[in-house]
Protein backbone atom coordinates (compact mmCIF):
# COMPACT_ATOMS: atom_id res chain seq x y z
CA UNK A 1 0.00 0.00 0.00
CA UNK A 2 1.10 3.37 -1.10
CA UNK A 3 2.04 6.10 1.82
CA UNK A 4 1.29 9.81 1.33
CA UNK A 5 4.98 10.93 0.16
CA UNK A 6 3.78 14.46 2.51
CA UNK A 7 3.58 11.99 5.74
CA UNK A 8 6.84 11.76 7.74
CA UNK A 9 6.18 8.61 10.04
CA UNK A 10 9.20 6.51 10.18
CA UNK A 11 7.02 4.24 12.30
CA UNK A 12 6.05 2.82 9.04
CA UNK A 13 9.79 2.02 7.68
CA UNK A 14 10.17 0.17 11.68
CA UNK A 15 7.42 -1.60 11.37
CA UNK A 16 8.15 -3.08 7.58
CA UNK A 17 12.09 -3.65 9.49
CA UNK A 18 10.60 -5.76 12.07
CA UNK A 19 7.91 -7.59 10.29
CA UNK A 20 10.30 -8.45 7.23
CA UNK A 21 12.20 -10.62 10.63
CA UNK A 22 11.29 -13.52 11.90
CA UNK A 23 10.38 -13.75 15.89
CA UNK A 24 13.78 -13.47 18.31
CA UNK A 25 15.54 -16.31 19.01
CA UNK A 26 13.97 -17.66 22.79
CA UNK A 27 10.63 -15.63 22.06
CA UNK A 28 7.41 -18.08 23.64
CA UNK A 29 4.11 -16.28 23.58
CA UNK A 30 3.46 -14.84 27.27
CA UNK A 31 -0.01 -17.46 27.75
CA UNK A 32 -2.21 -13.77 28.38
CA UNK A 33 -5.13 -13.91 26.06
CA UNK A 34 -8.68 -13.09 24.91
CA UNK A 35 -9.83 -14.45 27.93
CA UNK A 36 -8.00 -12.72 30.45
CA UNK A 37 -8.45 -9.73 28.72
CA UNK A 38 -11.72 -9.88 29.11
CA UNK A 39 -12.10 -11.15 32.58
CA UNK A 40 -9.82 -7.93 33.64
CA UNK A 41 -12.25 -5.55 31.55
CA UNK A 42 -15.55 -6.32 32.23
CA UNK A 43 -15.96 -5.13 36.17
CA UNK A 44 -14.35 -2.03 34.72
CA UNK A 45 -16.87 -1.74 32.15
CA UNK A 46 -19.72 -2.75 34.24
CA UNK A 47 -18.97 -0.32 36.85
CA UNK A 48 -18.87 2.33 34.17
CA UNK A 49 -22.37 1.72 33.13
CA UNK A 50 -23.60 3.73 36.78
CA UNK A 51 -21.64 6.46 34.71
CA UNK A 52 -23.98 6.54 31.51
CA UNK A 53 -26.10 9.41 30.84
CA UNK A 54 -29.51 9.38 29.55
CA UNK A 55 -28.22 10.55 26.44
CA UNK A 56 -26.12 7.86 26.58
CA UNK A 57 -22.94 9.58 26.89
CA UNK A 58 -20.38 8.32 30.03
CA UNK A 59 -19.90 10.56 32.54
CA UNK A 60 -15.77 10.57 33.48
CA UNK A 61 -16.55 11.13 37.77
CA UNK A 62 -12.80 12.20 37.47
CA UNK A 63 -13.73 14.65 35.07
CA UNK A 64 -17.44 15.39 34.90
CA UNK A 65 -17.64 19.22 34.16
CA UNK A 66 -17.42 20.16 30.82
CA UNK A 67 -14.85 22.05 30.89
CA UNK A 68 -13.02 21.62 27.51
CA UNK A 69 -15.86 22.91 25.56
CA UNK A 70 -15.80 19.50 23.80
CA UNK A 71 -17.86 16.44 24.09
CA UNK A 72 -16.15 13.88 26.42
CA UNK A 73 -14.65 10.48 24.28
CA UNK A 74 -15.63 8.39 27.37
CA UNK A 75 -18.62 7.24 25.50
CA UNK A 76 -16.35 6.11 22.55
CA UNK A 77 -14.07 4.05 24.59
CA UNK A 78 -17.19 2.45 26.04
CA UNK A 79 -18.47 1.42 23.29
CA UNK A 80 -15.38 -0.13 21.99
CA UNK A 81 -14.92 -2.34 25.24
CA UNK A 82 -18.63 -3.16 25.61
CA UNK A 83 -18.64 -4.22 22.22
CA UNK A 84 -15.11 -6.25 22.82
CA UNK A 85 -16.86 -8.06 25.87
CA UNK A 86 -20.63 -8.88 23.74
CA UNK A 87 -18.69 -10.45 20.67
CA UNK A 88 -16.57 -12.57 24.14
CA UNK A 89 -19.84 -13.98 24.83
CA UNK A 90 -19.47 -11.69 27.41
CA UNK A 91 -22.04 -8.75 28.52
CA UNK A 92 -25.16 -9.39 26.45
CA UNK A 93 -27.31 -7.87 29.17
CA UNK A 94 -25.99 -4.83 28.33
CA UNK A 95 -26.36 -4.36 24.72
CA UNK A 96 -28.78 -1.91 25.21
CA UNK A 97 -26.73 0.18 27.33
CA UNK A 98 -23.69 -0.12 24.40
CA UNK A 99 -26.46 1.18 21.92
CA UNK A 100 -27.52 4.12 23.70
CA UNK A 101 -23.57 5.41 23.82
CA UNK A 102 -23.24 3.73 20.79
CA UNK A 103 -26.03 5.94 19.38
CA UNK A 104 -25.06 9.12 20.47
CA UNK A 105 -20.77 8.95 20.03
CA UNK A 106 -21.94 8.46 16.54
CA UNK A 107 -24.44 11.11 16.08
CA UNK A 108 -20.98 13.48 17.88
CA UNK A 109 -18.59 11.34 15.22
CA UNK A 110 -20.87 12.60 12.22
CA UNK A 111 -21.67 16.49 13.18
CA UNK A 112 -17.75 17.19 14.66
CA UNK A 113 -17.64 19.38 11.54
CA UNK A 114 -20.56 21.34 14.14
CA UNK A 115 -20.24 20.49 17.11
CA UNK A 116 -16.51 20.15 17.62
CA UNK A 117 -15.59 16.86 19.72
CA UNK A 118 -12.07 16.04 21.53
CA UNK A 119 -10.34 13.12 20.03
CA UNK A 120 -12.35 12.30 17.11
CA UNK A 121 -9.69 10.41 15.13
CA UNK A 122 -10.12 8.01 18.29
CA UNK A 123 -14.18 7.55 17.31
CA UNK A 124 -13.99 5.09 14.19
CA UNK A 125 -12.37 1.89 15.68
CA UNK A 126 -14.39 2.15 18.96
CA UNK A 127 -17.30 3.08 17.43
CA UNK A 128 -16.68 0.08 15.06
CA UNK A 129 -16.16 -2.49 17.91
CA UNK A 130 -19.33 -1.53 19.16
CA UNK A 131 -21.10 -1.53 15.68
CA UNK A 132 -20.02 -5.05 14.80
CA UNK A 133 -21.03 -6.60 18.27
CA UNK A 134 -24.59 -5.30 17.75
CA UNK A 135 -25.56 -5.49 13.94
CA UNK A 136 -26.66 -9.05 13.72
CA UNK A 137 -29.80 -9.49 16.32
CA UNK A 138 -30.46 -5.39 16.70
CA UNK A 139 -33.10 -3.28 15.67
CA UNK A 140 -33.05 -2.73 11.74
CA UNK A 141 -33.60 0.61 11.84
CA UNK A 142 -30.70 1.70 14.68
CA UNK A 143 -28.55 -0.24 12.68
CA UNK A 144 -29.10 1.40 9.03
CA UNK A 145 -28.77 5.10 10.91
CA UNK A 146 -25.39 4.16 13.12
CA UNK A 147 -24.18 2.97 9.46
CA UNK A 148 -24.94 5.54 7.64
CA UNK A 149 -23.49 8.03 10.42
CA UNK A 150 -20.08 5.89 10.80
CA UNK A 151 -19.94 5.41 7.11
CA UNK A 152 -21.25 9.51 5.88
CA UNK A 153 -18.73 12.04 7.25
CA UNK A 154 -16.10 13.25 6.03
CA UNK A 155 -12.79 12.79 7.95
CA UNK A 156 -10.82 15.89 6.77
CA UNK A 157 -13.43 17.89 8.17
CA UNK A 158 -14.33 16.12 10.78
CA UNK A 159 -10.91 15.37 12.26
CA UNK A 160 -8.85 18.03 14.01
CA UNK A 161 -5.27 16.35 13.75
CA UNK A 162 -4.90 15.95 10.08
CA UNK A 163 -2.64 17.33 7.43
CA UNK A 164 -4.89 20.02 5.68
CA UNK A 165 -5.12 21.16 9.51
CA UNK A 166 -1.50 20.22 11.24
CA UNK A 167 2.01 20.50 9.37
CA UNK A 168 3.11 16.80 9.47
CA UNK A 169 6.04 17.59 11.68
CA UNK A 170 2.96 18.21 13.89
CA UNK A 171 1.11 15.42 13.96
CA UNK A 172 1.54 13.29 16.41
CA UNK A 173 -1.11 10.59 16.05
CA UNK A 174 0.29 9.39 12.88
CA UNK A 175 0.55 6.09 14.21
CA UNK A 176 -2.79 5.75 15.44
CA UNK A 177 -3.44 6.87 11.26
CA UNK A 178 -1.68 4.26 10.04
CA UNK A 179 -2.57 1.76 12.70
CA UNK A 180 -5.23 -0.01 9.99
CA UNK A 181 -2.10 0.40 7.15
CA UNK A 182 0.28 -1.70 9.60
CA UNK A 183 -2.23 -3.83 10.82
CA UNK A 184 -3.27 -5.20 7.42
CA UNK A 185 0.41 -5.79 6.52
CA UNK A 186 1.02 -7.88 9.60
CA UNK A 187 -1.87 -9.47 8.65
CA UNK A 188 -0.47 -10.54 5.48
CA UNK A 189 2.81 -11.28 6.62
CA UNK A 190 1.21 -13.80 8.87
CA UNK A 191 -0.87 -15.19 6.10
CA UNK A 192 2.03 -15.92 3.86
Amino acid sequence: MERDSKMNCSLNDKVDKILAHAAPDGWSPTGCDRELYATLSEPIVRQAVAWQDEAGRIIDPYEPGDTTGFASFTAARFVGALGFLIEAGRCHDLRGTCARSLDVACDDLAHAHERPIRGAEFYPKELMRGYLALRDGFDKNSVRRWKDLLGGYDPEQNYSNVLSKVKPEENYDCPVFDKNILLSRAKRKTNQ
